[in-house]
């Protein structure tokens, strides 16, 4: 996963080699990140953005961001808090934790995503169309000639 995600148009240059900021939603453990299990920093507001070339050359949009610190945030940590205003007035907060993931990183790694067995419903999906009325109609079309 980490030589994918260095090749990807996010990487950056740095002093290292190029680099990678993952935003994270949940803990090590898999539990979700929550204003109860874990130690806001702050809050994280989108100001703008901007162009800049990335680690391969290319001209890419990075956001720029502002923070703001609400009662109960200590200023310290690595969880930062994400705010969605709906048009309705209601909020909805999410939090994040950024990770860097550089070509030395040993310590990202996520499960492998099982894969799945499509060939069976292919195969079924296959049966019916060769079943179909529209098929057959466009056989005897061509046929015809």
């Amino acid at each position: 996963m980490r030589p994918s995600l260095l090749k990807g148009s996010r990487a950056r240059m740095g002093e290292n080699g190029p680099y990678v900021i993952v935003p994270i939603t949940k803990n090590e453990n898999g539990t979700p990140l929550s204003f109860e299990k874990n130690t806001i920093n702050s809050l994280i507001i989108k100001t703008g953005s901007f162009k800049e070339k990335n680690a391969h050359g290319q001209l890419v949009t990075r956001n720029k961001y502002k923070y703001r610190q609400d009662p109960g945030m200590t200023g310290q940590g690595d969880i930062f808090a994400r705010e969605q205003k709906y048009k309705n007035g209601n909020v909805q907060r999410s939090y994040l934790k950024f990770v860097v993931v550089n070509e030395k990183s040993t310590n990202f790694f996520q499960p492998a995503i099982p894969a799945q067995k499509v060939f069976s419903g292919v195969k079924e999906d296959v049966k019916k169309a060769l079943k179909s009325k529209q098929l057959k109609k466009a056989v005897a079309l061509d046929t015809k000639d």
